[in-house]
């Protein structure tokens, strides 16, 4: 059963007292896995221009994948223009007058997206979408600060600088990061385990059990 990163995270931090290791373990697989996916695309010049924790799924096994190419296009084309969910908009698309979406861009959405998992909820959790895109440039960032590796955390506030030129400049970039190699193609059993509770209480919730 595939279900997304946003029950996930809602379903986990109901729970509760999530093991810190778990935490980290979460951030890592869904940063690597979605790069992966995010360098993919980047290799056959597409963007995705619509990256947000309801289209990341997640199955039993622990792998993390990402759903709906309706927004995708080609880099530098014409149809270039700001389309996807404002929430996850970077400054530079929001700023008037707006700039192309780029892979910079995408790796804001996924900022946001990481974020958002580890939190319970959007870091701006207002209700007007272009008020919460440009509060997002003035976001406290120190929240972060003790809730996951030190690694994983500035890799995050790197994915959301302000200008798109002082994120990354590819996915390959942040593949090639050390921290990130350590992901294992398989989960450990105590990982696979962890997912797979969660997604029970999902599948049990769904089935009105």
């Amino acid at each position: 059963m595939d279900t997304t990163l946003t029950k996930f995270y809602q379903t986990m931090h109901r729970r509760g007292n999530t093991d810190p290791s778990n935490l980290n373990f979460l951030i890592l697989r869904v940063m690597h896995n979605i790069t992966s996916a995010l360098e993919f695309l980047a290799v056959k010049d597409y963007l995705h221009r619509d990256i947000k924790p309801d289209n990341i799924l997640v199955n039993d096994s622990g792998v993390f994948k990402l759903n709906d190419y309706g927004t995708c296009c080609r880099m530098n084309s014409t149809e270039n223009v700001p389309i996807g969910t404002i929430a996850y908009f970077p400054p530079e698309v929001v700023r008037n007058p707006p700039v192309p979406s780029s892979t910079q861009s995408d790796m804001w959405a996924l900022g946001i997206s990481v974020v958002e998992t580890i939190l319970g909820q959007h870091p701006c959790p207002i209700s007007n979408d272009i008020d919460r895109a440009l509060l997002l440039t003035k976001w406290n960032r120190d929240i972060l600060e003790g809730m996951i590796f030190d690694d994983i955390r500035k890799l995050i506030l790197q994915l959301l600088k302000t200008e798109p030129e002082e994120r990354p400049g590819s996915y390959n970039e942040i593949l090639q990061m050390s921290f990130i190699q350590t992901v294992r193609m398989k989960p450990t059993f105590e990982e696979n385990l962890f997912i797979f509770n969660i997604i029970q209480i999902i599948r049990h919730s769904e089935n009105g059990n």
